[in-house]
């Protein structure tokens, strides 16, 4: 069936395609006046996957229009585009997909087809199919697949001959960089909900980029007003934004927060006057408004206070000249307004409340008819117990700018009102209770900046600035400690787990898992990455106990591996590349013995390790020092040092306890410990020296060429540094070496709690969080934060960042 839709997408192409080169422009050309909402997808398979795996896009199928989106996305699923494509949706559901067509652009057998062409126009034709058990429609024009549900729609598109789609300049403002974007026309956009008397009765474009995971959707971008009707976003013209700082004196826990920003006030209240005149804005002069540069409401259980942010605080004090004082409440001054119409008058239709009690709380001060809800804020606000120092709120912060003519935040039941106001339905979504979200918009002159977050917290987030980005589930429990790989072709990082069923996993970094594969055992070590093919494209590399693997990218078997081993491999596979040119040696540990292949699987001639029948009980290391190689490893009570070729390099004497701990090049020296808690380091002419740790037998040791690290019961000392750590049950510190700074972390598995440690045995703040092995620190996409992972439960990797 697969090759029947190819013949008949071939016909179609004979029919229809003219000689013309293709480019995304003409993709452009097939939009139309009627699409709603157009979705520019730049990762088709990305695209597919953040739909189905995101949490909050499942919740919001309850609304008819994004269960039908779904609907979309699945009839989706059988192509392959080789390039960009558009996605739009129109009134009664219609759905039109344009992207560029190729010979490949079907993937999957799921396709019944009608070889039936139900219209013939000039040079065009349209063809029936079936998909999933609905009849769509077909064509192809300059090289252009257009698929839709309605025959109707794809005739219009056939006859547009030049581009109508009004917001057009505003697809040149997508990321292209992004996995998918979009434009959406609306005539009423009602997701602010501030008050009944504010509508943006308009012809509005909002063209959005848009990141959805499993727990959040992220939307920034542009919106644009095509007629002349004026909106909300109007009070705003010829103002400048200002920070938005009254989530610094707001509750943790309200129902709504709106700001509105501002740095010329009398400008802001003539835009009002112009934009709704009907006799309630008056012209009397307030000298307390002169120095405030935002104004907003904070909404709780259906009561309200109105803050006011000045610019200089004691003369807006000063000019309090109608009102009285009452009473003061843990040492704040509070006091009553004569008039509570004030601010009705001033800022009406965004502000309707009445009020009439009042304080000051440093820049802030803060209105309400309600006593006692003034009085919790300045509870709140002297226990710095605000809505700027909350979890959820810190989780959306990087996603916000620090400036913004309007912010509003509102908690689930808010934001379900509001979705609820703009699909003009009553729906319950069943989303976390500390979810928060946000919508922030900038004005400028002939348009405005937009940010949406939605975001649903993790009931296991630590505090503050450390964020859960993921939390991925495998099919089974994870057996060994996750780690970090580089993907070559974004030059970011992936992470490779292995579960307790022997199946490997390479996740992206946005928690879509990308493959997994089946291995014959358990995989020793951490796995390596190679350049076999000297092209820049890695492979995997890496031993379980009875074969070597290399596998490429899509996590394929590379040349003849695996290599297959009747003897157990009783060490992680070693792999050295000796003159950085990319010319592998895999060196594989069989208890005394050590065999050397080179990357393409084949014996290496010449190597040969004649060491005692004693085992290898460490995986054998490389390091140049000099302009020398030498291969290191402890053998029974022995610490072998060779050459190239598997002779002694260094010959050492004396016998040595050792610790079971690694060994490392620390200070030019191979540094390893004893087992009776003492440092041994041996220089490369075979010179021996010993310092007494007053370690215990059961203590762990890191080092690099200038930072040592131990970890003894529950002291962990950095350099000279000291850390008493609870008691517990730790994994070995780590030790990283990430933007010119230095990090130790340790995890105990005892409480599930993972601290990370600076150079001088300072905690990172807000350490530790919750996790459940040791950790992974690195940068994962290449901004200016680092992440890390580590496992969650028992069936779970957890992903970090560090904002």
């Amino acid at each position: 069936m697969k090759r029947i839709i190819a013949l008949i997408l071939i016909s179609l192409t004979l029919h229809n395609c003219k000689k013309e080169s293709f480019s995304s422009d003409s993709l452009q050309n097939f939009l139309i006046s009627n699409d709603k909402s157009i979705i520019k997808i730049n990762d088709h398979k990305e695209f597919i996957s953040s739909s189905e795996k995101s949490k909050l896009f499942q919740n919001l199928k309850v609304y008819k229009t994004v269960d039908s989106i779904q609907s979309v996305i699945n009839h989706l699923k059988v192509f392959s585009p080789i390039s960009e494509s558009y996605l739009t949706l129109g009134a009664d559901n219609t759905f039109t997909y344009i992207t560029k067509y190729s010979d490949k652009i079907i993937v999957q057998d799921s396709t019944q087809v009608n070889n039936e062409i139900i219209y013939k126009g000039l040079d065009n034709t349209i063809s029936k199919l079936t998909i999933n058990n609905k009849l769509l429609f077909a064509t192809i024009k300059d090289s252009v697949l257009l698929f839709s549900n309605s025959e109707e729609n794809l005739k219009l598109r056939l006859l547009n001959t030049k581009s109508y789609y009004k917001a057009n300049d505003l697809i040149e403002s997508l990321d292209d960089s992004e996995n998918f974007s979009t434009i959406i026309k609306s005539d009423n956009f009602r997701y602010l909900n501030i008050n009944d008397s504010i509508s943006s009765s308009s012809e509005n474009y909002y063209a959005l980029d848009l990141d959805v995971s499993s727990n959040h959707l992220y939307a920034s971008g542009v919106v644009k007003t095509i007629d002349s009707a004026k909106t909300i976003f109007d009070a705003f013209k010829n103002t400048l934004a200002q920070n938005n700082a009254i989530v610094k004196v707001s509750p943790k826990h309200v129902d709504k927060l709106v700001s509105f920003t501002f740095n010329d006030v009398s400008k802001f209240r003539s835009n009002l006057n112009t934009i709704y005149r009907d006799g309630r804005l008056v012209d009397s002069i307030v000298p307390f408004f002169d120095y405030i540069n935002e104004i907003g409401t904070i909404t709780k259980n259906n009561k309200l206070v109105l803050v006011m942010t000045s610019l200089d605080a004691e003369l807006t004090e000063e000019s309090f000249f109608e009102s009285i004082f009452t009473e003061s409440y843990k040492d704040v001054k509070l006091f009553k307004l004569k008039s509570d119409a004030l601010f009705l008058n001033w800022f009406y239709p965004l502000i309707t409340n009445p009020v009439s009690n009042y304080c000051r709380l440093d820049d802030f001060f803060v209105f309400s008819e309600d006593l006692e809800f003034l009085k919790s804020i300045i509870t709140n606000y002297l226990n710095e117990s605000t809505l700027a120092n909350s979890d959820a709120y810190l989780s959306l912060q990087h996603q916000l700018n620090d400036e913004s003519s309007l912010l509003l935040l509102s908690n689930t039941s808010q934001l379900n009102t509001s979705l609820n106001n703009i699909f003009n339905t009553t729906e319950s979504l069943d989303l976390n209770e500390n979810t928060l979200s946000a919508f922030q918009f900038t004005y400028e002159t002939d348009y405005a900046h937009i940010n949406i977050a939605i975001e649903e917290s993790s009931n296991k987030r630590a505090p503050n600035d450390i964020r859960e980005l993921q939390n991925i589930t495998l099919d089974a429990d994870i057996l060994n400690e996750p780690q970090v790989v580089i993907n070559h072709k974004t030059r970011q990082k992936d992470i490779l787990v292995q579960d307790v069923n022997n199946t490997m996993y390479l996740i992206s970094n946005s928690g879509t898992i990308l493959w997994k594969k089946q291995l014959n055992g358990p995989i020793l070590g951490t796995v390596e990455q190679i350049d076999t093919y000297k092209n820049g494209r890695l492979q995997l590399a890496f031993a379980t106990p009875n074969r070597v693997y290399v596998l490429d990218r899509n996590g394929n078997d590379v040349n003849d591996f695996p290599l297959k081993f009747k003897d157990n491999i009783t060490q992680p596979l070693s792999v050295f590349d000796y003159d950085k040119r990319k010319n592998y040696r895999l060196l594989v540990t069989q208890n005394s013995k050590l065999l050397m292949y080179d990357k393409n699987g084949k014996t290496v001639s010449g190597f040969e390790f004649n060491g005692t029948t004693k085992s290898i009980h460490s995986q054998p290391k490389h390091f140049r020092l000099g302009s020398k190689d030498y291969i290191v490893f402890p053998q029974g009570e022995k610490l072998q040092i060779l050459n190239r070729v598997g002779k002694t390099r260094v010959s050492i004497n004396s016998t040595i306890a050792f610790s079971g701990n690694p060994i490392f090049i620390h200070k030019g020296k191979f540094t390893t410990t004893t087992s009776n808690g003492t440092l041994y380091q041996i220089d490369t002419r075979g010179r021996v020296s010993e310092i007494n740790l007053n370690l215990n037998e059961n203590h762990n040791m890191v080092a690099s060429s200038k930072t040592l690290v131990t970890l003894n019961d529950n002291i962990l000392k950095i350099k000279s540094n000291v850390v008493d750590l609870p008691y517990g049950n730790y994994t070995l510190p780590k030790l990283f070496y990430l933007q010119d700074k230095i990090y130790v972390s340790v995890t105990d598995l005892q409480t599930k709690k993972v601290y990370l440690f600076n150079s001088l045995g300072k905690a990172i703040s807000n350490f530790p969080v919750y996790g459940n092995s040791a950790m992974t620190l690195d940068n994962m996409d290449n901004d200016s934060r680092l992440e890390f992972i580590v496992k969650g439960d028992d069936n779970s990797v957890l992903l970090y960042k560090i904002n």
